[in-house]
């Protein structure tokens, strides 16, 4: 910023900078640069909309129980504001903004609330934070992209200060049509032929271990790419289909990592090959254990580089278990350069209150990181239908992707949803008539 922002660092200072940015969506104007954050009344002149910190940065307040905003939200313009209130005076030609949208933007993009409320409550058995339990739900706009709305309202403060600011364009601005790789393949070990015979299956199991790799049951990536196909026809250049694939490294894992796979196992190769030969790009499934040992990020990204010859860079963590800055710091040191980890396991929205992409804020320190983005995910699979989670039927299911896809839409966003190639065998839930009927969504 211009001035120094009382009581902020320099750290925070660019941050708040980036947010602006982020908010405005500038690109090919400076509009971004008549936005103030400061309550310093004699700086106030120097610009057309002026938004008044509300404490949340200041020392002493920051990563204290203190800084966490209490219910019920005030409002502006429908808008729910997490810090500051609903407040607007002029002062000459320029707007004085009491609504604290800066900081209620940087309280869902670094995903604050995680790092300074650290109460097992809130946390399931996976240490992963509740959706349940976050402010967005309990506020009731977890449903929505409360941070693209702060960009809108601030956009429409400045064309009524005089700047000329204009709305993105209402459509999906990228589709990334992503799948985890847990179990590629299915009884296609002795252990998961004995497996499938505990089960009752043994039939099945037994069939499976001796058909051909593309005639197994988990060998979905056919309907997967077809109907991702027909997405690319409608949207072309704007469709990417990630298979994120497990690369445990030297028995470093733990029993939720299982079942793991050997990369040099013939079978695997011929998943692998028919991947990169179909147009999907193949990212890394951070495990697990990696999730408790974030050092082991960066063995298991050159694994899977060495493996596939492929100069991987996308990244999500097993179990959706991105817990702690430093996490995302392995991922950096690990050479990953886009993260599609952040959505809630137990309930679907906008985790991040955003649904475009931006760069990785570390809420221990404020600083934005240059080589790391995070693309956030609106929903996964199981989240829908899976009776310990959301339990929706397939129509509610589809219904419910439906509002988070248009109200992605509205706002030039990136529509991120997770299918596990596996879940199409289950037979207790229609994924594959959910999973076509979201792509269908999407078409429009």
């Amino acid at each position: 910023m211009t001035q120094r922002l009382e009581k902020v660092t320099d750290t925070f200072a660019n941050t708040i900078r980036y947010i602006i940015r982020h908010l405005t969506g500038c690109t090919d104007s400076h509009a971004d640069e008549k936005v103030g954050y400061t309550s310093d009344e004699r700086q106030w002149q120097n610009y057309k909309v002026v938004i008044c910190p509300s404490g949340f940065f200041d020392d002493g307040t920051y990563g204290t129980a203190q800084s966490l905003p209490t219910l019920p939200l005030k409002s502006i313009d429908g808008t729910p504001v997490i810090y500051g209130d609903d407040t607007i005076t002029r002062q000459g030609d320029t707007l004085i903004v009491k609504a604290d949208i800066i900081a209620s933007a940087y309280f869902m993009m670094a995903r604050y609330e995680e790092y300074a409320d650290t109460s097992d409550e809130k946390r399931d058995c996976h240490g992963r934070f509740i959706g349940k339990e976050s402010l967005a739900y309990k506020a009731g706009f977890l449903d929505r992209p409360i941070v693209e709305e702060y960009g809108r309202l601030l956009r429409k403060w400045l064309r009524e200060a005089g700047e000329q600011i204009d709305e993105p364009r209402a459509e999906i601005s990228h589709c990334y049509i992503t799948h985890d790789l847990d179990m590629p393949l299915y009884s296609k070990t002795m252990r998961g032929v004995i497996g499938a015979a505990r089960r009752g299956n043994a039939i099945e199991g037994i069939r499976n271990f001796m058909a051909a790799t593309e005639k197994n049951k988990y060998f979905t990536f056919p309907m997967l790419k077809g109907e991702c196909d027909k997405l690319r026809n409608a949207h072309e250049g704007k469709v990417s289909e990630i298979v994120f694939v497990k690369s445990t490294v030297n028995g470093n894992i733990e029993k939720e990592d299982l079942p793991t796979y050997n990369l040099q196992d013939r079978h695997i190769k011929e998943v692998i090959e028919y991947l990169k030969d179909n147009g999907f790009e193949i990212g890394l499934h951070t495990s697990y254990y990696s999730g408790k040992h974030p050092h082991n990020a960066h063995e298991e990204a050159s694994k899977l580089r060495l493996e596939t010859g492929l100069d991987v860079t996308k990244n999500r963590y097993h179990y959706l278990r991105t817990l702690r800055p430093q996490d995302y710091q392995s991922l950096v040191d690990a050479g990953i350069t886009d993260d599609f980890t952040l959505g809630y396991a137990d309930v679907a929205g906008f985790r991040t209150g955003t649904c475009r992409k931006y760069r990785w804020i570390n809420p221990e320190n404020g600083e934005v990181a240059q080589n790391l983005w995070i693309h956030p995910m609106i929903m996964m699979d199981c989240t829908v239908g899976d009776k310990k989670y959301m339990a929706l039927s397939e129509n509610e299911g589809l219904d419910t992707v439906k509002k988070l896809i248009d109200q992605t839409r509205q706002h030039n966003g990136e529509a991120t949803i997770l299918f596990h190639n596996n879940v199409f065998c289950d037979g207790s839930y229609d994924y594959e008539k959910l999973y076509k009927g979201i792509i269908a969504e999407l078409r429009k």
